[in-house]
């Protein structure tokens, strides 16, 4: 059928209607487009389509700047111009908070764009598949079977095109074994590669199911000669991040970011905003705010690596932050030393499991894609915090939270740009108790 392209939704996909008046889902369209298209499921309310040909291409349509773009799951939008992802970003923010939220007295703001378009990822997950010889790379669109093997990857800040060939030619000499999905056995799974942007330092994080030779890790070491190299044992079945063995075979274990003036160590498995340049103009917001309201107690819920608590330790007598893994409350513990920063305390704790918020003034939230535990929205709505911030990376599970804090009102919503040429999109909503 011929169809005429409204808009793009969340997921990154485009969205028409149908002559009867259904929904149509397709890939690879544009808003303004007259494409044709062909129906691959049929639902009651809504079709799922996949695009044949582009009659009248939008005016915003440019050629992908990677090769894998077509079939890699990495990326979803760099056939749109920027202009048009930032535009589409805001959209989705705005539709998640009317249509799930029932928000509609805020206008959302323009998306803020991000300092690098291209380059900017500071950590990837990849992962290994037989093939002819050994493929590394993503998965493609919504089939998680399959790797699409890398030879470039202009969202990464390291060069895919120099690491990858090392890797594949070392797996092979030593005639390593790849993880079989089905079997639950062989050794190469993952490859976790994280950069800081400011100093440039390199992890590499080799995943494997299976122990692999002492030769062969020396090997690696010897060929990856700047790098610190981790390997990590992970003999569970599922693809979840658990670890049976840590071990670093060269360098500190750990790399080291730079954040405004402020410096953070980053472990393996801690989580870090993957953009560094962005995240600074994120934090800097919330320390703008944060001053504005002069707080005496700050809590810095779901605090990873304690990079926002750290921001905001000028802008009251205590900052608390508290966070579910150990190793991320370890390394909180560090960045705060490393910064001279001694009015900075962190707990290991489940946010779930905090039972009384009444000391805090501000509250600063970045919860997991998933949003926020039941308890956890309940245990704010009683907090009586004047002030909460909630950094949300994914706005359908931001608008849910929203509406279930009945107790808040939202002032402010701005979206940031973290991640050019994909849907996603952070959101920082400010909020204050009602009443």
């Amino acid at each position: 059928m011929r169809l005429e392209i409204e808009k793009l939704i969340y997921e990154g996909k485009a969205l028409a209607r149908a002559p009867d008046g259904r929904v149509v889902f397709l890939e690879g369209a544009l808003p303004g487009e007259s494409v044709l298209a062909q129906v691959t499921k049929v639902k009651s309310d809504y079709l799922r389509a996949r695009l044949l040909e582009i009659i009248t291409p939008s005016s915003s349509r440019v050629s992908p700047k990677c090769g894998h773009f077509l079939e890699c799951g990495g990326c979803s939008l760099q056939h749109a111009s920027y202009e048009l992802q930032l535009e589409s970003k805001r959209e989705f923010v705005a539709d998640s908070f009317k249509r799930i939220g029932g928000i509609k007295s805020i206008e959302v703001k323009d998306c803020l764009p991000s300092p690098l378009v291209w380059r900017y990822r500071n950590k990837m997950e990849f992962t290994f598949q037989a093939g002819e010889g050994v493929n590394l790379g993503l998965h493609p669109r919504g089939d998680f079977r399959r790797v699409v093997d890398l030879k470039e990857c202009p969202i990464s800040s390291f060069s895919v095109g120099e690491i990858f060939p090392i890797i594949r030619d070392w797996a092979s000499d030593f005639g390593l074994s790849v993880w079989d999905l089905r079997e639950h056995k062989g050794a190469l799974r993952h490859l976790v590669i994280r950069r800081s942007q400011r100093r440039e330092e390199l992890l590499l994080n080799l995943i494997c199911g299976e122990e692999i030779p002492e030769l062969a890790k020396e090997a690696l070491v010897s060929r990856l000669k700047e790098a610190t190299v981790i390997f990590t044992l992970n003999r569970s079945w599922g693809d979840s991040h658990h670890i049976d063995k840590e071990e670093v075979l060269s360098g500190s274990g750990f790399i080291v970011e730079e954040i405004g003036k402020l410096r953070f160590r980053i472990s393996p498995s801690s989580f870090f905003q993957t953009n560094s340049l962005q995240a600074e103009a994120l934090y800097q917001k919330i320390r703008e705010f944060a001053r504005d309201i002069h707080p005496e107690r700050i809590l810095d819920l779901y605090c990873g690596t304690g990079t926002i608590a750290c921001f905001l330790a000028d802008t009251a007598p205590e900052v608390w932050g508290v966070e579910k893994m150990a190793q991320a409350v370890s390394d909180a513990k560090i960045n705060a030393s490393l910064n001279g920063l001694d009015n900075l305390h962190f707990l290991q704790k489940e946010a779930e499991e905090m039972d009384n918020l009444s000391q805090f003034d501000l509250i600063v939230l970045d919860p997991p894609r998933s949003g926020l535990h039941p308890k956890t929205r309940e245990i704010l709505n009683l907090s009586r915090a004047t002030y909460i911030i909630y950094v949300s990376c994914n706005p359908t599970t931001l608008a849910r939270d929203l509406q279930e804090l009945t107790n808040y009102e939202l002032l402010e919503a701005l979206p940031f740009d973290f991640f050019p040429h994909t849907f996603h999109v952070e959101t920082c909503a400010i909020l204050k108790l009602s009443g």
